[in-house]
C-alpha cells in the first residue's frame, strides 16, 4: 500500500515503479509532483485515492492497472500535459474533477463498464479530439453529473469499437436519451431515433455541427429544449419554414423574430419543449387537429399572445407551457386534456418582485369535471363552463361543446344517463372502462352501468359497482364463479382465505374452491377447510 501523501510536494520525483504486490494508492500520494513524468503500476492494484496524481504536470501518459474499479475524485486533476487515457475494463466510476485541467488530453477511452462520471471530470479538457465506447446502449446508460461529465462536449469525433461514427442508429433497448449524451460529436451526420424512444434530454444532439439528417421515428417522444439546436439541420435556412424549423411529427422551434399570428401545420404530434419561448411578438397561434401534446414552456415569454386555438386531439399541456404570456386573459381547454402542468397558464412573471404572480381576471373555459376546471379551481381561476350535450343528426349520436361537435373520447350526461363518446359520437356497440374525473367508470353497450360485477380492460380484470370501478378486497360472482379480487383487481395467483358476508373462503388461484377441504395456514394460524368454507 502506498499511504496518503506519500510522495506528495516531492519536486525532483522524475519517475516511479511499483512493485507487484501494491494494491492500492492513497489520497494525494503523488500530487504536486510537477517533475513525474512516468509512473508504472501494476495490475495488482485495485484502488487509487482522490487527487493521487494532482497537478503532475509532466505525466503525458499512464497505464492504468487492469484491475481497478473506480477513478476517485480529481485522480489526475490538472494532470497539463496527459494526453491520452485509456480507462480499464473493470472501472465502473469515474469521480468529480477526475480529469478536470487535463488541458493537453487528445484522447479518452471510456469501456462500458463505466455507468458514472461525476460532475467537472473532464472541465478544461478543450484540446480533446476523440472519444472511444465500445457500446452505444451503455453509453447512453452512463450517469453524467454534469454537462462538463460528458468529454463529447468539447466538440470531438466519437469512434465506436475503433470506427467513426458518422451515421448513428439509437438501439432499440434505449426508451431514453439524456442531456447532453451526444453532445457536441462533430463526426456525425445522420441519427436516426426508433419510436421506442420516449424522451430525449436538453441538448441531447446539440452542436453536433456536421449533423445533416435527424429521424425521430415516435408520435410520443418528449424532446427536450435545444436538443438538435446548432446541428447542420438547425443551421441550414432551408429546413425553417416561414421561421419554424419541424423535425418529422414534431414542432422543434420558433425563430423569437415570429410576429402576428402562426397556424402549426397538418400532421404535427408535438409541440416540443420551449418551441416558442421567448416569442414576443407572436399575437395569435392556431394549433392544428392532430396535436396531442403542448410540452413544458412551449410558448413561456410569449407576452403579446393574446389568443390560442387548442384542438380537442391534445391530452397534455406542460408545466410552464404558457407561463409569462400576460396578454392572454382566457384560454378554452377542451375535454381532451388530461392533464394541465404546474403553472401552465396564467401565470407571468412580475418584473419587480422578481417573483411570478397571476394574471388579474384570467379566465378558463371548459366542460364541467374536466382537468381544465380542476386547474382552474386549484389554482384560484374563474372557470366558465361550456355546454356540453349529444345531438341526433341522420341516426348517429354527436357529442358537442358549445354547440360545435367536438373529435372527443368521453362521458357526456344527457336525460340523466352517461353516455360513452368515442371520436365524437356515442358509441352503442362499446363495453369498456372509461377514465372521467379521475374516476373509472363501467360502460355497457354505450351507457354508463351500475352493475356489480367484473370487467376485463387492457388484459386485467376489475371488480365494478355502482357504475365505478372499486379499490376493495372481497369475493365477487361473475358467470357462476367466485373471484378473489385484491384493491379492485382479480388477483389469479393469489391462494388465500377471504372473508365475505361473515365466513371465510378457501381461495385457490383467485377463485373459492368449493370442493377444497384442507388446512390452510393463514397470519400464523392454521384453519380447517371443508367444501371451501373454515369450519
Amino acid at each position: 500500500k502506498i499511504g496518503d501523501n506519500a510522495f506528495s510536494e516531492c519536486s525532483k520525483l522524475v519517475s516511479i515503479e511499483l512493485p507487484e504486490g501494491v494494491t492500492s494508492i492513497g489520497s494525494y500520494a503523488f500530487s504536486d509532483c510537477g517533475l513525474l513524468s512516468s509512473i508504472k503500476m501494476p495490475n495488482s492494484i485495485t484502488f487509487i485515492g482522490e487527487y493521487a496524481f494532482k497537478s503532475c504536470g509532466y505525466l503525458s501518459s499512464v497505464s492504468l492497472p487492469d484491475n481497478l474499479t473506480t477513478i476517485s475524485d480529481g485522480t489526475f486533476n490538472y494532470c497539463g500535459n496527459l494526453a491520452s487515457i485509456k480507462i480499464p475494463n473493470k472501472v465502473k466510476t469515474v469521480g468529480n474533477d477526475a480529469f478536470n485541467g487535463c488541458g493537453y488530453l487528445k484522447s479518452v477511452t471510456i469501456p462500458e463498464s463505466v455507468t458514472n462520471i461525476g460532475s467537472f471530470a473532464f472541465t478544461f479538457c478543450e484540446k480533446l479530439e476523440r472519444v472511444n465506447i465500445a457500446d452505444i446502449s451503455k453509453w447512453c446508460n452512463i450517469d453524467f453529473g454534469n454537462f462538463d461529465s460528458n468529454p463529447l462536449v468539447f466538440g470531438v469525433d466519437l469512434y465506436l469499437n475503433n470506427r467513426k461514427v458518422t451515421t448513428l442508429e439509437i438501439p432499440k433497448d434505449i426508451t431514453r436519451i439524456d442531456n447532453n449524451t451526444f453532445y457536441g460529436i462533430t463526426s456525425l451526420t445522420n441519427v436516426t431515433i426508433h419510436n421506442n424512444v420516449t424522451s430525449i434530454g436538453e441538448y441531447a444532439f446539440a452542436n453536433c455541427s456536421n449533423l445533416k439528417l435527424i429521424t425521430v421515428q415516435g408520435n410520443n417522444t418528449d424532446i427536450g429544449a435545444n436538443a438538435f439546436s446548432n446541428t447542420a439541420f438547425y443551421n441550414d435556412s432551408s429546413n425553417w419554414q416561414n421561421g419554424v424549423l419541424y423535425i418529422g411529427n414534431y414542432l422543434v422551434k420558433a425563430n423569437e423574430s415570429l410576429s402576428g399570428a402562426y397556424t402549426v401545420k397538418s400532421g404535427t404530434k408535438i409541440i416540443v419543449n420551449s418551441a416558442f419561448s421567448g416569442c414576443d411578438r407572436l399575437t395569435k397561434v392556431t394549433l392544428s387537429n392532430g396535436i396531442t401534446s403542448i410540452s413544458n414552456d412551449a410558448f413561456s415569454g410569449c407576452k403579446s399572445l393574446i389568443s390560442v386555438a387548442i384542438p380537442d386531439s391534445v391530452t397534455k399541456i406542460g408545466d410552464y407551457a404558457f407561463f409569462g404570456c400576460e396578454s392572454l386573459a382566457s384560454v378554452t381547454i377542451p375535454a381532451s386534456v388530461k392533464s394541465v402542468g404546474e403553472r401552465a397558464l396564467g401565470y407571468c412573471f412580475d418584473r419587480i418582485s422578481y417573483d411570478w404572480i397571476i394574471i388579474p381576471k384570467f379566465t378558463i373555459k371548459g366542460v364541467s369535471g374536466s382537468a381544465a376546471e380542476k386547474y382552474a379551481k386549484n389554482n384560484g381561476f374563474k372557470f366558465k363552463a361550456l355546454k356540453e350535450t349529444l345531438v341526433k343528426q341522420n341516426a348517429v349520436w354527436y357529442y358537442t361543446v358549445d354547440g360545435a361537435k367536438v373529435n372527443a373520447t368521453t362521458l357526456c350526461k344527457y336525460n340523466n344517463s352517461w353516455y360513452y363518446v368515442k371520436g365524437g359520437k356515442v358509441d352503442f356497440n362499446a363495453t369498456t372502462l372509461c377514465k372521467y374525473n379521475d374516476n373509472w367508470y363501467y360502460v355497457k353497450n354505450g351507457k354508463v352501468n351500475k352493475s356489480n360485477t367484473l370487467v376485463k380492460y387492457n388484459g386485467v380484470w376489475y371488480h365494478v359497482n355502482g357504475g365505478k370501478t372499486a379499490k376493495d378486497t372481497t369475493l365477487v360472482k361473475y358467470n357462476g364463479t367466485w373471484y378473489y379480487v385484491k384493491s379492485g383487481k382479480v388477483d389469479f395467483n393469489a391462494t388465500t382465505l377471504c372473508k365475505y358476508n361473515n365466513k371465510w373462503y378457501y381461495v385457490q388461484k383467485g377463485k373459492v374452491n368449493f370442493k377444497a377441504n384442507t388446512k390452510v395456514n393463514y397470519n400464523g394460524k392454521v384453519y380447517t377447510v371443508r367444501n371451501g368454507v373454515v369450519v
